[in-house]
């Protein structure tokens, strides 16, 4: 194509007529002519280029074509796979992914029955009051059936009305079919039966040496808010306790040692030391005594329900080991929950709080009664 261009570059200056081949032609006729041959020759180079594509330009040279090209193509993408070492690299980083999300997923469930658990203690204190406001006192050994109707459970509530008044009449009223509500089970205790009238919550009977010392009904006199002169607010009334292995079941075998204390915290513990009522620092040390620990028996324990009067007391701080019997007495029962380093606590005016398994045990105390007798513990 550079020649033509040339050959115009020629022509052009020239103008008016060129003689060719003996006879005159005009100079556009001869440029018009090289554009067509220029033209042709520019299709041959193409047409030569593309079968070159197709056919080999040396001797020995592999042809290709366009379905040979497609094919090696589909061979190359069936050859492609995922070796072992990625497998195992895809698994490593799952695994790990599992191990970071996990535990926030298992915290986040705890911290939501955590919070259901405190509700369940604020309903029970907002039913207290209610309570203490129509009768004018509590009902301290039966109180969680006896605010039944206040914790919107009137159709219980009813029914166990039903089968006391047929035991007054000497007829069978069962009740296997009446079962304990769900604000009386905290969600994180996966032992408790509600069928069972189980329950996880308890009042707070100060001290198994000083029955007048927490929310205990004196003989026949009903217990009245007005008793607590330490203030609502500064004293516990009710606490949680985890259901103890076994749970009443008064047919049930009290469970061995060995087995207690892989589950010290719903296990009831018993030793022969015999204290006096003025001996409340000398129990809480033989309790907390590892050697007492070691050599103490168990001991079966009626059920902690809402039907019955179960409690705890606050001599020792939470999560400790609980002692059903000291020698002929009540030993302390200590409040526990599967929250971890402590347990939450109901105060007299309604409000709920999270009280750490290590509190000073002299602060313990003063929180669990109700009349200034913490200068005599």
């Amino acid at each position: 194509m550079a020649g033509h261009e040339e050959i115009r570059g020629l022509i052009l200056p020239c103008g008016g007529l060129i003689r060719q081949g003996g006879r005159q032609t005009s100079s556009s006729t001869v440029l018009d002519q090289i554009d067509i041959v220029g033209t042709n020759e520019t299709r041959h180079s193409d047409s030569a280029s593309d079968c070159r594509e197709f056919w080999p330009r040396k001797v020995g040279e592999r042809m290709s074509s366009p379905s040979r090209r497609w094919r090696d193509s589909r061979d190359q993408s069936a050859r492609s796979g995922v070796t072992l070492i990625e497998i195992l690299v895809s698994f490593g980083v799952i695994g790990l992914l599992l191990a970071l999300l996990l535990p926030a997923v298992l915290s986040s469930r705890e911290a939501a029955r955590k919070t259901q658990c405190r509700n369940n203690l604020r309903q029970i204190g907002v039913a207290l009051h209610s309570f203490h406001e129509q009768h004018g006192f509590l009902d301290t050994q039966r109180t969680l059936k006896a605010i039944l109707p206040r914790m919107g459970e009137g159709a219980i509530a009813a029914e166990f009305d039903a089968g006391e008044a047929a035991d007054l009449q000497g007829q069978s009223y069962p009740l296997t079919h009446v079962t304990s509500p769900a604000s009386y089970v905290c969600p994180s205790d996966f032992l408790a039966e509600r069928s069972k009238w189980d329950t996880n919550y308890v009042i707070n009977f100060g001290s198994p040496l000083d029955w007048q010392a927490g929310f205990r009904q004196r003989g026949d006199e009903p217990f009245r808010l007005s008793l607590v002169t330490d203030g609502l607010s500064n004293t516990a009334i009710f606490s949680e306790k985890l259901v103890p292995i076994p749970n009443n079941h008064a047919t049930a075998p009290s469970p061995t040692p060995d087995v207690a204390r892989l589950n010290p915290l719903r296990s009831f513990f018993s030793t022969d030391r015999q204290f006096t009522p003025d001996e409340h620092h000398a129990m809480y040390l033989h309790c907390m005594d590892p050697v007492v620990r070691e050599q103490a028996e168990t001991r079966s324990w009626r059920n902690i329900n809402m039907t019955a009067g179960s409690h705890y007391h606050h001599l020792v701080p939470p999560q400790n080991w609980s002692f059903g019997a000291l020698a002929r007495g009540d030993g302390p029962i200590a409040p526990s929950s599967l929250h971890g380093s402590g347990v939450h606590v109901l105060f007299a005016d309604g409000h709920v709080d999270f009280v750490s398994q290590d509190i000073d045990y002299r602060a313990f105390w003063k929180m669990g009664t109700i009349a200034s007798q913490d200068e005599q513990w």
